[in-house]
């Protein structure tokens, strides 16, 4: 997992601002939720070619149920887990680099 992880960084410190370079344009006109694909797209390949024993799939919910609250069970699909993912990774990299600076 520490390799995956490990090459998952090291592959966005070089892919993404490359990525954000080539696709400038489509970052001005969607005001910056490209990068969601791009960070999806990333995540993808790394996980699918540099990191053949890492599995990345469908997500189930078990659905939870609280006084006040009922959420039923559902499945998130690949495409679905790939971008919740990506945008929890932004989420951390945004918020490290702001602790960082």
């Amino acid at each position: 997992l520490l390799i995956v992880a490990a090459i998952l960084s090291g592959m966005h410190m070089i892919l993404v601002p490359i990525a954000k370079l080539i696709l400038m344009p489509f970052y001005g006109l969607t005001f910056g939720l490209f990068g969601i694909v791009v960070n999806s797209a990333i995540l993808y390949g790394v996980v699918h070619f540099a990191a053949p024993g890492a599995v990345l799939g469908a997500w189930s919910f078990q659905g939870v149920s609280t006084p006040y609250v009922t959420l039923p069970p559902s499945e998130i699909p690949l495409l679905g887990t790939v971008v919740l993912a990506a945008l929890l990774m932004g989420m951390i990299t945004k918020t490290l680099a702001f602790l960082v600076e």
